[in-house]
């Protein structure tokens, strides 16, 4: 816990860009480009202006813990597996961004059945800049997400199903901090991002299902007094130049630690969370050089 909040100060103290100030050769400040000067030579790689987007592409284990009275009293734990992609874009005035999860999970009670689940998450952010510096980015804007897992129990013959359907809003908060990398020309961006939903829409089935009965739904709103809702996102990002041959402008690897908790306490109670490590490659989009380079190709394309 102590680790935890030495590090929220520390990124808030700097606080966000999207990532580096675009390339300008009259600027020797060591200050800028997360802590370094580039090389000249790499002008011609470096983003052209300081809006910055990515696609992101991730992949990585989860352990999922899950106590559902619609199913058993049993707490079912287990392990599984995450794939994950989504797209940032950063600039001065604002952060947004959007996130899907699909995971695969299979997970039991200590000698009980098995129970397979099918996971899916979605959220989209909207931040404000607070604050921002060569180094650093501060924001604080809303989130609204869906989540919406499905489990499956065959032994249990008057419980096999049972899921959960929560779509909510809350604020979200959203900082890093870029420093330079010890191991050469290039430099690393550590990240925290928080949201608790403060207003959700629940839907869940009223007891478990079988083939032969109407289907029946519990479904309500929620608030902080009957739902509590943690997603808490922590990692680490850095970034290599292309290679000429290749003009993509940052690419950047990423690792990250993600922790959410979900805890409902209207109608049949549920309890449960998930820990995911990621692997991810995050893809540079500079919109403004590819349509420069577009527009010098049709260019060349009349001339001949």
């Amino acid at each position: 816990m102590a680790a935890f909040l030495w590090l929220s100060l520390l990124l808030a103290s700097g606080s966000l860009t999207g990532q580096t100030a675009a390339y300008d050769a009259s600027d020797s400040s060591t200050a800028a480009y997360g802590g370094q000067l580039p090389s000249p030579k790499w002008a011609q790689w470096l983003p052209s202006t300081d809006t910055y987007q990515y696609e992101l592409i991730e992949l990585g284990p989860a352990f999922r813990q899950v106590q559902d009275a619609n199913t058993a009293a049993s707490v079912f734990n287990g392990y599984g597996l995450v794939f994950g992609n989504g797209n940032m874009r950063w600039t001065p005035g604002n952060f947004q961004q959007y996130r899907s999860w699909f995971g695969y999970h299979r997970i039991a009670p200590p000698q009980g059945p098995v129970t397979q689940e099918l996971y899916m998450d979605f959220q989209y952010g909207y931040a404000q800049c607070l604050r921002q510096t060569p180094n650093s980015y501060l924001a604080l804007g809303g989130q609204i997400g869906f989540l919406g897992p499905i489990r499956f129990t065959p032994d249990l013959n008057n419980s096999f199903l049972s899921w959960e359907i929560v779509s909510g809003i809350g604020p979200w908060f959203y900082a890093h901090r870029s420093f330079p990398s010890p191991f050469g020309e290039s430099d690393w961006q550590a990240y925290l991002e928080i949201h608790v939903p403060v207003a959700s829409y629940v839907n869940r089935p009223k007891y478990g299902l079988v083939l032969d009965r109407d289907q029946e739904q519990d479904e309500f709103f929620a608030h902080p007094g009957n739902l509590l809702r943690i997603q808490l996102e922590l990692g680490l990002s850095f970034w290599r130049l292309h290679a000429p041959r290749r003009p993509k402008p940052l690419d950047r690897w990423k690792l990250a630690y993600r922790w959410e908790l979900l805890d409902i306490g209207q109608g049949q109670a549920l309890t449960s969370s998930i820990h995911m490590l990621q692997a991810g490659f995050m893809i540079g989009q500079d919109r403004a050089a590819d349509k420069q380079r577009r527009q010098a190709k049709r260019a060349a394309r009349k001339s001949n």
